[in-house]
């Protein structure tokens, strides 16, 4: 690993800026990888660079973007109107404000609770735990605590919820 990649990416260790900055499956990480990889290749560098594995994670988000229309259960026209809502969007926001970003994309107000319930179980957005610290829960048990504890954080109208890094290049945030 230490051969191949660079110590740190801007002062975070590289494993841990790959790990925070992909969705948590296996092939995302693979994606990132093989992207530094190419891109350090592209550039003639006989190891991955820090410039390559932040280049790699551009690509990966824009990736990790179409993967979401693909794998939504939502109409694909639906989806990324609401998530080019978050274009530009600062990474934490309250349940409000997300609500209102989803009515702003055209969503019925009958159904906005439900996309914004689809974002959470697709980890696009991650519930705040504990004051500061955000989670992607997996759908089950594991959501059902993380919404608990989220609850426990604030009452449901001021629950912060965060945009995950995997999408913070592709949509400027």
């Amino acid at each position: 690993w230490r051969h191949i990649f660079p110590p740190n990416v801007h002062g975070v260790d590289a494993w841990d800026f790959i790990a925070s900055h992909v969705q948590p499956r296996p092939r995302d990480v693979v994606y990132l990888c093989n992207a530094a990889v190419a891109r350090a290749v592209d550039r003639g560098h006989d190891r991955i660079q820090q410039e390559d594995l932040v280049t790699a994670q551009e690509m990966y988000s824009m990736y990790a973007y179409e993967a979401l229309l693909v794998e939504n259960g939502i109409t694909i026209p639906e989806m990324a109107d609401v998530l080019y809502t978050f274009l530009d969007a600062p990474e934490v926001a309250t349940r409000r404000e997300v609500l209102q970003r989803i009515s702003g994309a055209g969503v019925a107000p009958d159904k906005t609770n439900a996309v914004l319930t689809r974002l959470v179980e697709m980890a696009f957005l991650r519930v705040e735990v504990k004051p500061g610290q955000f989670f992607a829960p997996e759908v089950g048990t594991e959501m059902d605590r993380a919404l608990a504890r989220a609850n426990n954080v604030a009452a449901e109208p001021d629950q912060r919820l965060a945009v995950h890094p995997a999408f913070h290049a592709f949509l400027e945030i």
